[in-house]
């Protein structure tokens, strides 16, 4: 059962999923272009393409794909934002003060909407499989109900549609009875106080 609850809440998860993953994807895509654009620009007004000290900034913001996975990383916690932001203050005021703001918009704003939405997603699918557990549940009663009826049936030697205490203690003597009576957890040992009791 607790296998079924995680897959169902996972499950239930899916499509919030997929909207946190094209919000983020459009915010790295937006702030990568920013910024591979800045690097590209600085590096090429100054002429610092073979420059030692731009090598980090060009490693990390130097095409679209590398940007796109340094934010990653830097709102994952791959690597410290700290770093890249050092790399950045080389780069005009603006770019390093937008990193700043991208990292306080992903981390703040987007990353604990989003733990909402799944912790929310979580407990709709959780309510969902819990009712499909409840339907199974008495289903499964339904169930034993049925094979109780056919089995006081079959219990009835003389078909009076009555059962006797005699007819119960004879039929007793039925290994299927006593496994029938087993697997419901109940004591076949006393017959006149089981007979009482069902």
């Amino acid at each position: 059962r607790e296998l079924r609850l995680m897959i169902y809440s996972i499950l239930g998860c899916m499509k919030s999923l997929l909207w946190v993953t094209m919000i983020l994807g459009m915010c790295f895509y937006i702030f990568g272009i920013t910024f591979t654009q800045g690097t590209a620009e600085y590096v090429a007004q100054n002429k610092l393409w073979k420059e030692p000290s731009v090598l980090p900034l060009r490693n990390d913001f130097g095409t679209l794909g590398r940007s796109f996975l340094s934010l990653y990383m830097a709102m994952a916690g791959g690597r410290s934002w700290g770093e890249y932001y050092e790399e950045m203050t080389i780069l005009p005021v603006q770019y390093p003060v937008l990193f700043i703001v991208f990292m306080t918009f992903t981390i703040c704003a987007v990353l604990n909407i989003v733990t909402g939405v799944f912790v929310d997603s979580a407990f709709q699918a959780n309510n969902k499989s819990r009712q499909i557990i409840i339907h199974e549940e008495l289903q499964q009663k339904r169930n034993y109900l049925i094979a109780l009826k056919d089995l006081f049936s079959e219990m009835d030697i003389n078909n009076d549609s009555r059962l006797s205490l005699a007819e119960f203690r004879e039929r007793l003597c039925d290994e299927r009875v006593i496994a029938f009576f087993a697997a419901m957890k109940l004591d076949v040992t006393d017959a006149t106080m089981l007979f009482n009791i069902l």
